[in-house]
C-alpha cells in the first residue's frame, strides 16, 4: 500500500497510472474511486490501489483488517465486497467472500436491505453471529445466530417524516408567537 499515490489527480503505483471518478458521499467528503470494473474479482495490484483508496484517502471508508475483492464500494450502507478475515468480526453492510467450510464466530454481517445475498460460501459454521437481513444460504449451519429481517429502509423513512413533521410544528408555533 506503501507504493501507491496520488499525482496530479491519478492513482499511481510504480509505472501504471490509474484514473478515478469522484463519487460524493456528503457535502463535505468525495471518494476517489479507481476507474476499474465493478463486477469483476480484482487482481493484487487492483487491490492494493482500491484498498489505499477506501482506506487512506479522508476518513477512511472500510476497516482497516478488510481486503476489498471488488471495486464495488457504493456508499456507507453498501461497503463493497471484501474477503473475509477472522481479524475482523464487523462486516455489516458489506459483502463479503468466505472460504468454503469455515467457522466464524462472533462476526456482524448486518445489512440494510431484506434478503439481501451478502455472503458467499458453502458449509459455512456461523456461531453467534448477526446476521440481520442475509440471505441465509441452507448449507450453512447456524448457531444462536440473529437471522431477523428488519426493514431499516422504511424505518429511516418513518424517522425522516417524524423530523419533517417535528420541524413544521415548531416552525407553526414560532409563526404563533410572532
Amino acid at each position: 500500500m506503501d507504493k501507491v499515490k496520488i499525482i496530479d489527480g491519478q492513482l499511481e503505483r510504480l509505472s501504471k497510472k490509474w484514473d478515478y471518478t469522484l463519487v460524493s458521499l456528503s457535502p463535505e467528503f468525495n471518494y476517489k474511486k479507481p476507474v476499474i470494473d465493478e463486477t469483476k474479482l480484482l487482481n493484487s495490484e487492483e487491490k492494493l490501489v482500491v484498498e489505499h483508496t477506501l482506506k487512506s484517502e479522508g476518513r477512511g471508508l472500510v476497516h482497516i483488517a478488510v481486503k476489498p475483492s471488488k471495486n464495488d464500494y457504493t456508499d456507507d450502507k453498501h461497503r463493497g465486497t471484501v474477503e473475509y478475515t477472522p481479524n475482523c468480526r464487523n462486516y455489516s453492510f458489506h459483502k463479503v467472500i468466505i472460504p468454503d467450510g469455515t467457522i466464524i464466530r462472533e462476526a456482524n454481517f448486518t445489512q440494510r436491505d431484506i434478503d439481501t445475498d451478502a455472503i458467499q460460501g458453502e458449509d459455512l459454521n456461523f456461531i453467534e453471529c448477526n446476521l440481520v437481513n442475509v440471505l441465509i444460504n441452507p448449507s450453512w449451519k447456524l448457531e444462536s445466530c440473529n437471522t431477523c429481517q428488519v426493514d431499516f429502509a422504511k424505518m429511516e423513512a418513518e424517522e425522516l417524516k417524524q423530523a419533517e413533521d417535528y420541524k413544521a410544528e415548531l416552525e407553526a408555533q414560532k409563526e404563533k408567537v410572532a
